[in-house]
Parts: C-alpha cells; sequence; structure tokens
C-alpha cells in the first residue's frame, strides 16, 4: 500500500471513538436483556439515517434515536415509562471512550489536525465530548446536519476538507462502525470521492503494525 500523504484525520464518533456499547448500561433495569436491547435499537437507527439518504429526506440525528428507541420497545415488547425514557436517550449525550481512545488522540493532534465528522445532532456531539472528556482532541466538530443528509452522502464527507480547509486526498478519514450507513462508503470500489480512508480503526490503534505508523507528512 502506498504511503498515506496526511494532514489532518477526521473521525467518526460512535463506535470509534466513544463506545456505542455503553448505551446498555442505561437499559439496565428497563430491559430484560439490555445488550440485545442497545444492540437493536443502534442497528435501526442506522437503518433509519440510511434509509433517509437513500430517499432524500432528512430528520435530526436525535429524532431519528428516539424513533429506533420506540421501535426497539414495539419490537421486543418493552414497556418504557415516561420516566425511563428520557433516561435512555440521554445515554446517548453520555458516551464513555475507549480505553485507549484518550492516550491516542493526545499523541495524534500533536501531529495533525483533528476532526469529528458524525451523523449525530450538533446536540449530541458537543454533549457526548463534553461528557468522554475529548472535546479538547478536536479542533472541528462537524455533524451531517449541516448538510440535511446522512452517511455515505457525499455531500456529509465533503464537509470535512472543505471545514479543515484541506484537499481531499489529505484528510484521513477514520471509523470504527460497520453498519448499514455508518461505514465510509465512498472509498468502496466506484468510489465518489478521493479521500485517503482507514475502513476500521480498532479496537487496538497504537498497536506497531496498524496503519497510522504509515502516515507521513
Amino acid at each position: 500500500m502506498a504511503r498515506l500523504r496526511v494532514k489532518g484525520i477526521a473521525f467518526d464518533m460512535y463506535g470509534t471513538v466513544v463506545d456505542v456499547g455503553a448505551v446498555a448500561v442505561a437499559c439496565k433495569g428497563i430491559a430484560p436483556d439490555p445488550t440485545a436491547f442497545a444492540a437493536l435499537w443502534r442497528t435501526k437507527q442506522l437503518e433509519y439515517t440510511f434509509l433517509l439518504s437513500l430517499m432524500g429526506k432528512y430528520r435530526n440525528f436525535w429524532t431519528v434515536s428516539d424513533q429506533a428507541l420506540e421501535f426497539t420497545t414495539r419490537r421486543l415488547g418493552v414497556e418504557v415509562s415516561p420516566e425511563q425514557r428520557p433516561r435512555l436517550m440521554n445515554a446517548w449525550l453520555e458516551p464513555r471512550p475507549y480505553p485507549e481512545v484518550p492516550a491516542v488522540l493526545a499523541r495524534l493532534k500533536e501531529r495533525y489536525p483533528l476532526a469529528i465528522l458524525s451523523n449525530g445532532s450538533p446536540k449530541m456531539l458537543r454533549a457526548g465530548l463534553a461528557h468522554s472528556g475529548l472535546k479538547a482532541d478536536f479542533r472541528w466538530v462537524i455533524s451531517a446536519d449541516a448538510v440535511k443528509l446522512y452517511k455515505p452522502a457525499p455531500k456529509v464527507y465533503a464537509q470535512a476538507p472543505k471545514q479543515m480547509n484541506l484537499k481531499k486526498a489529505s484528510v484521513l478519514g477514520c471509523a470504527g462502525s460497520t453498519g448499514p450507513g455508518s461505514r465510509w462508503m465512498p472509498w468502496a470500489p466506484g468510489r465518489t470521492s478521493s479521500w485517503r480512508a482507514l475502513r476500521r480503526c480498532e479496537p487496538r490503534w497504537s498497536e506497531p503494525a496498524r496503519e497510522p505508523r504509515r502516515i507521513t507528512r
């Protein structure tokens, strides 16, 4: 593989720098199987964003998450009280970073400007980064809300080089999720963007054999 001439890195938020599995913690005491409940909720959340983009329609990610929660409760037959629902939704405002993330970001930001590029709404991203202690690591927090589309729409990805004031080919996109709509699909065969990308950047970013060692200025 050719060496990557990278001048900036754009990270996906959920499933890349913060662990969406932590949402299952909020489901304890509400769902009989909190892990399965959270997994279905996340899957439906991503499916909704993917379908909305295909139809050229948009609802913000907070609304999509609420609708995905409604689907999940109905599908699994779980009763959620008016008091419990905010607790579940607020889990998306209080994510936890993967254990290795703070140290890796601290190293990377010494060499590269870093950005978040996420489907999350501005409110969700601001709250999530503040709660996880990662806010200071990112110069830009870029939401799909700005273009009223979701990944994999090319307009979403185009925001990163534009706001970072860099050429597309010099921005490394890093995503850890493989759910529908969350993969960095513009770099698949027949790609519509010339960005450089890593399809996955977890679970152990700092291993010597991993791609970050191949990055050069």
